[in-house]
């Protein structure tokens, strides 16, 4: 995990998924990753996968409160991919320690899981910033939370498309960006 404390400034944390794996480019290459969760398809399995890597990161999160003097009140949380499925279910059922809002880029918003827990908070901000040519996760994945986030009266969500299919491109990385710098009122 890297991790960069500003202690007047900003915190940020980039932790790894806890299960490692290798894995291979389409030019044959190898290397070393990390997944939060290991997916055996949709239902109670993967929920509880889900639930196993929110208390990971719950766990980092008040360790990291604990141990720096970093304002709760200013939480943020951001994933691409299984980070983005993560954040999302992370997020709804931990407002308090993610006040700020969630950015979820490339992944799917669980709101048939969370449907109580995104009810319950209709003005935590969310961003939703996806590819529109993604073939990992579908573009309508993000259509269909950015519906049920309106269903459930989210005035500040917002699901940007952005050119390209399931890579983290600057296009999505300067929406995240500047989606953090918004909710966490940083400067530009």
């Amino acid at each position: 995990m890297a991790s960069d404390v500003a202690h007047d400034a900003l915190a940020r944390a980039f932790p790894d998924g806890p299960f490692e794996f290798e894995a291979r480019g389409e030019d044959g290459s190898r290397r070393r990753a990390h997944a939060w969760y290991v997916y055996t398809g949709p239902g109670d399995d993967f929920t509880r996968a889900l639930a196993a890597a929110e208390e990971h990161v719950v766990r980092l999160v008040r360790r990291l409160l604990l141990d720096h003097p970093l304002d709760p009140r200013r939480g943020a949380i951001a994933g691409y991919s299984q980070g983005a499925y993560l954040a999302g279910f992370v997020a709804f059922r931990n407002t308090s320690l993610f006040p700020r809002g969630a950015a979820l880029a490339s992944g799917r918003l669980k709101d048939e899981v969370l449907a109580r827990e995104i009810s319950s908070a209709p003005d935590y901000p969310v961003l939703l910033v996806h590819g529109e040519k993604d073939r990992a996760v579908p573009f309508e994945f993000a259509e269909r939370g950015k519906a049920a986030l309106e269903r459930a009266g989210h005035r500040a969500s917002r699901l940007v498309a952005v050119p390209g299919g399931h890579a983290f491109s600057p296009a999505m990385r300067r929406e995240v960006r500047g989606f953090l710098e918004s909710v966490l009122d940083l400067p530009s």
